[in-house]
């Protein structure tokens, strides 16, 4: 009589096992594995999370260790602390800005001064004497100055140029003033000069005369006057 298996319903020779045997055997190792395995993740994250639980709450414990006690602030507190804020608030003094000066350019002022007032007046009044007696002719020069000219350890401004004219206008009568821009026989127009109110028709005779009165040699000389021509030819030195 033939054997069955009571789990597949499989015919078996006598004394023999059915496979499906192992087959039970294997799937239910298996299970018991899955199920070990399951077991151990379990434990391992029950683990984890309680770590981290305990880390959380240790963190927790040191941050309010070290965080201040709050602090209760009051509506006298805010009043005291915004007056004591107004009272050490740094004065700081208001500074205008710098003001802007306009500098006016004005054209320079030319001062006449009496003398020289006086000066051109003496030259424009012995100016058409000289042109009706002297032109052409030979004076003796008794002075020539300007302002700035240096001569006798002085240094000449209008007024002693002025104050020399009236002297030896005075010492010697029939002197006359030239002012050298009107005669173009003076190389410099820009002169005083006092000559003698006598002509010579050589400048020998005008030179002769400078040292009858005893002038030094580079004070009086003579000099021609002209209204024409240039100064070539109208000193003559002693």
């Amino acid at each position: 009589m033939s054997a069955y298996c009571n789990d597949c319903h499989r015919p078996l020779a006598e004394g023999a096992v059915c496979s499906c045997a192992y087959t039970r055997s294997w799937y239910s190792g298996a299970a018991d594995r899955i199920e070990t395995g399951r077991n151990t993740r379990m434990v391992t994250l029950v683990a984890i999370g309680a770590a981290v639980v305990i880390a959380v709450a240790v963190l927790v414990v040191v941050t309010m260790k070290n965080s201040p006690a709050p602090v209760v602030v009051t509506g006298q507190d805010r009043v005291v602390a915004n007056m004591q804020a107004s009272t050490q608030t740094e004065y700081v003094p208001y500074v205008p800005p710098p003001a802007t000066v306009t500098t006016v350019q004005r054209p320079p002022t030319t001062v006449i001064s009496d003398s020289l007032r006086t000066l051109r007046s003496y030259a424009a009044g012995d100016l058409g004497t000289l042109r009706a007696t002297a032109n052409g002719r030979w004076v003796a020069q008794l002075s020539s100055k300007q302002p700035g000219t240096v001569a006798h350890g002085m240094r000449y401004d209008t007024d002693m140029i002025l104050s020399e004219h009236l002297t030896l206008r005075s010492r010697y009568p029939g002197s006359l003033l030239v002012w050298t821009g009107d005669w173009p026989s003076y190389k410099n127009p820009d002169y005083w000069a006092t000559v003698g109110g006598t002509v010579y028709a050589t400048p020998e005779a005008a030179n002769a005369w400078c040292d009858q009165q005893g002038f030094p040699k580079d004070d009086c000389y003579a000099k021609r006057l002209r209204t024409t021509g240039g100064p070539d030819g109208n000193t003559k030195l002693r």
